[in-house]
This record gives C-alpha cells, sequence and structure tokens, in this order.
C-alpha cells in the first residue's frame, strides 16, 4: 500500500492469536481524513525523523479533527505527527474511550482555533518518550485529559495560544507524570474539577509556567 489509512482499513481479522504489524517506510504521507487504529494491530514508522504522517483536518470535534483515532489494544510508535487545521480545532492523536499505547512520537497540532497535540477522553493511553506543541489562534494544549487517566513518561510538551496555553489540561482526570517537561503560555499544568475527583502525580518533571485549577 502507498496509503497509511487504506492500509489499516484492509486489515479485518486482527485478534490477540493474529496480530498485525503495519510498517511505514520513511516519507511524508498526506491524510486528508482521520485514520482510525484497531485493535491488535501495530502501527510503526521508520523513525519520528523519518516517517511524517501529515494534514489539514479541522472540524467541529476534536475527535473528527485528527490525524489518529485511537483504539483499545493499539500500538503507534516511531513515527511524526502534524496537523496543520485551519478550522475549529485541530488534534495530532484523539483517543475517546480507547487506550492505546504511544511509544517514541512527535506530534503537532496548529492552525486552529484551539489545538491539541494529544486529546484523551476517558481513555487511560500509556504515553511514552512522546515530543510535541499544541499552538492554537486561540487556545493551545499539550495534552487534554477529560475523564481521562494516562501515564506519561518522558514526554516533552509545549503549548500557545492568544487567550491560553496549557501543557497539560486535567479536566475530572487522574494522571501519573514521570521524568518529563511541560510548558505552557499559560499555565504548564492546569487541573480542573467539577462534580469529580481530579488529580495529578508529577514525578521528577520540570513545569515552565503557572500551575492552576
Amino acid at each position: 500500500y502507498t496509503d497509511v489509512k487504506e492500509a489499516i482499513d484492509s486489515i479485518t481479522d486482527a485478534s490477540s492469536e493474529n496480530p498485525y504489524l503495519v510498517f511505514i517506510g520513511p516519507g511524508v504521507y498526506t491524510v486528508t481524513g482521520p485514520i482510525q487504529l484497531k485493535a491488535h494491530v501495530t502501527v510503526m514508522g521508520s523513525g519520528r525523523e523519518t516517517t511524517l504522517l501529515k494534514g489539514a483536518i479541522s472540524s467541529y470535534h476534536s475527535w473528527y479533527s485528527s490525524i489518529i483515532q485511537g483504539a483499545n489494544n493499539a500500538t503507534l510508535s516511531q513515527l511524526s505527527i502534524e496537523n496543520t487545521g485551519g478550522g475549529d480545532y485541530s488534534v495530532g492523536i484523539a483517543n475517546d474511550y480507547a487506550s492505546p499505547v504511544l511509544d517514541t512520537l512527535t506530534v503537532n497540532a496548529s492552525g486552529s482555533e484551539v489545538s491539541d497535540a494529544i486529546w484523551n477522553s476517558h481513555s487511560s493511553p500509556s504515553m511514552i518518550n512522546i515530543s510535541g506543541t499544541g499552538s492554537g489562534s486561540r487556545v493551545g494544549c499539550g495534552i487534554d485529559n477529560n475523564y481521562s487517566s494516562p501515564t506519561m513518561i518522558n514526554v516533552t510538551i509545549t503549548a500557545s495560544g492568544s487567550e491560553s496555553g496549557y501543557g497539560i489540561w486535567n479536566y475530572n482526570s487522574s494522571t501519573t507524570i514521570r521524568n518529563s517537561t511541560l510548558e505552557g503560555s499559560t499555565h504548564s499544568v492546569y487541573n480542573y474539577s467539577f462534580n469529580a475527583a481530579s488529580s495529578i502525580r508529577i514525578h521528577n518533571s520540570a513545569l515552565v509556567g503557572a500551575i492552576g485549577g
């Protein structure tokens, strides 16, 4: 296949007994619509300096505005993602009720009113060796957690926007962060609770920007 989405969509029988690997060679791959990961499928690039999935995907909701849509029991690794948006939202990776393993990735989102590198909703993804930026015309967010409990190890994130830039936005979520650097133009970390508990555990990490909540 020459199209990443087409290659993943062609898999119909993946299971724990029959896992798949989709290997992406070096190059820049244009993405015109969200790529849905699948359970028991590992999508692996040739390195985040050499494999780039790039698109300008933007819609009225984070899920529909992403380059990658996560899945349970899926793995994404060794590549870069760039969404240049252009509308209401732009997102690099969106996890909605899905908890993939994200390993050794660079994820950048920009060009929209609200731009999130990674958006998690009701999810518990493992994020290891991640770097990225969220740069929105109004709001930028590195990692946006909503009712989620991700684990982040060795994550370097920056975020900016004319109104606010959150390295981590934590809404009714319980997040564990280790060995990471979080930077936001207004807040490195913003921890917000509404009718639910919200907490962040941060170990051996650097925070650049105010802490709020």
